[in-house]
């Protein structure tokens, strides 16, 4: 038997090439093998100021991307930040200026590795723990690392984490960490928070 997350009621909004996506139902296809879930619940410890740390890599994580909020921590208010790299760079500054987020002003964006452990390898539609961070399909998020290549030239590519569509058509269903069209200065994609151990 498979794990399903069933989610209803949702809206769907869409920015471009960011979207927070709920169909009236649609559902989340796990493996019910518990040894191939790579970002399995038991990982995180979900605290009461929307934030979610990560036991194995000590992360903290905001639950929702910025400009969604978690009301009873469904993350379904609002409507998501699209923002260039360098914008999302300034919005960060911004942030951290400003009291921050749940008490800290250290937030930061992921780098390609700590965006690959939030990726979760054994569900698709999407592959996230939507436990932890609900409502995350068809986002988005910058990476705060440049793309370069062999010789050490610097690309106008950014990496960047697509956690998957919710439905087979618009898109993969399955996670990546990539920087393939990822161009910081033309490319508009959302921000995840994370904070601590680099």
């Amino acid at each position: 038997m498979s794990n399903l997350i069933e989610l209803s009621g949702l809206k769907w909004i869409s920015l471009g090439l960011i979207s927070i996506s709920s169909l009236s139902v649609w559902a989340q296809d796990c493996n019910d093998e518990v040894n191939l879930l790579t970002s399995s619940t038991k990982e995180f410890i979900i605290h009461d100021d929307g934030t979610a740390t990560h036991l194995p890599t000590g992360l903290m994580w905001k639950r929702c991307i910025q400009g969604i909020e978690s009301n009873n921590a469904d993350c379904n208010s609002g409507t998501p930040l699209a923002l260039t790299w360098q914008g999302a760079l300034e919005h960060l500054d911004e942030l951290n200026s400003n009291a921050g987020f749940a008490g800290y002003t250290d937030w930061r964006l992921p780098n390609p590795k700590e965006l690959t452990s939030m990726i979760e390898y054994g569900c698709s539609k999407p592959s996230i723990n939507l436990q932890v961070f609900p409502n995350m399909a068809e986002i988005r998020v910058w990476s705060s690392t440049i793309s370069e290549n062999i010789a050490g030239e610097r690309y106008l590519k950014t990496w960047f984490a697509d956690y998957g569509a919710s439905e087979v058509g618009n898109g993969s269903s399955s996670g990546t960490v990539s920087f393939i069209n990822a161009n910081r200065e033309s490319q508009s994609y959302a921000v995840h928070l994370v904070r601590g151990a680099q």
